[in-house]
């Protein structure tokens, strides 16, 4: 290489880190985001979501807020998002699970100017009745609870009855996966049980327990979440079903749900990478606060299956915190 061209690479590297000194120096302040969800730490999905907000934010060098509940709580939002408002904040992500307790909020948002982008969960109402987000950044619940019913039905085409409890009443996002599910079960005429469970491992497990009784074809069972499943595993062991007997799937990650897949109990679940909807919420409130800039359509993270075939990979990568 010559010493001129040399000289000529140097000057460029020089100057662009120039602008990025200046560009931050120019900055009075950081940025300022908040990430508002009906979960928290308690979750071992949503700590997932919540690197991924932290490691954003590290690389932009901006201040990034989660605001959400240990346990579930969907009604908290509201008080989260009245915090989040009085801040004067450069943007803000929201999940939607129910999405009337929040529209207010949002409204406002929306008319002081702020960028609000949907993560996680949407509001699915028709076009024109829907919150005033920018986009959604999260998987399609629907789509991916059809993946997850084909899935079954190539591991097991003698499924009777499936059954698909619900953690959380009203929550669009949960009757989106059954909804998903029961469309290909109806293709081929196998009824889709629904009922209602809660985050008690224990007590949903006896509601599960109570199901199958109710059900006794029922040899197929599709759960919404890492503690519904739990509750699943702990029916299972304590009545001594089998995975010949009963055919499990599963939405979301955890530990204990990566070893019911390595271990046969399970097979497969949803992965609707959740690491990469806190990392590119923030991104995306950076891009859209500071430049006006937005993707034309949805970003969509899932879904993507894990099974017996790269579950050992996904360990890992669970074990370092991105999956």
């Amino acid at each position: 290489m010559s010493k001129k061209r040399t000289l000529v690479i140097l000057i460029l590297v020089v100057g662009i880190l120039l602008s990025l000194v200046g560009g931050a120096a120019a900055r009075q302040e950081k940025p300022k985001f908040f990430l508002i969800a009906h979960g928290g730490p308690g979750n071992v999905f949503w700590v997932t979501v919540m690197k991924g907000m932290a490691d954003a934010a590290a690389f932009l060098d901006v201040d990034a807020t989660w605001l959400g509940a240990d346990t579930a709580s969907n009604e908290a939002m509201v008080g989260f998002w009245d915090d989040a408002l009085a801040a004067d904040p450069d943007g803000i992500g929201t999940t939607e699970p129910v999405p009337a307790l929040i529209e207010d909020a949002v409204k406002r948002a929306a008319a002081a100017g702020i960028p609000v982008i949907a993560f996680n969960t949407q509001d699915t109402r028709p076009e024109g009745e829907r919150l005033p987000h920018w986009f959604y950044i999260g998987t399609s619940e629907f789509i991916a609870g059809q993946a997850v019913a084909r899935g079954l039905l190539a591991a097991k085409p003698d499924i009777a009855t499936v059954l698909c409890p619900i953690q959380e009443v009203g929550h669009i996002g949960l009757e989106a996966r059954c909804n998903g599910v029961e469309s290909i079960m109806a293709e081929q005429g196998i009824p889709v049980v629904r009922f209602t469970i809660t985050y008690n491992l224990s007590e949903s497990a006896g509601l599960i327990g109570d199901a199958f009784a109710a059900n006794p074809d029922a040899n197929a069972i599709v759960t919404l979440g890492p503690g519904p499943a739990e509750s699943f595993y702990a029916y299972a062991s304590e009545n001594n079903v089998t995975p010949d007997q009963v055919i499990h799937a599963t939405f979301d990650t955890s530990p204990a749900i990566f070893a019911a897949i390595a271990d046969g109990r399970s097979l497969l679940c949803v992965d609707q990478q959740p690491y990469v909807q806190g990392f590119e919420t923030v991104v995306w409130l950076f891009l859209g606060s500071q430049y006006l800039l937005k993707p034309a359509n949805d970003i969509f993270t899932g879904p993507n299956i894990v099974d017996a075939s790269n579950v050992g990979r996904v360990i890992e990568l669970n074990q370092a915190g991105y999956r």
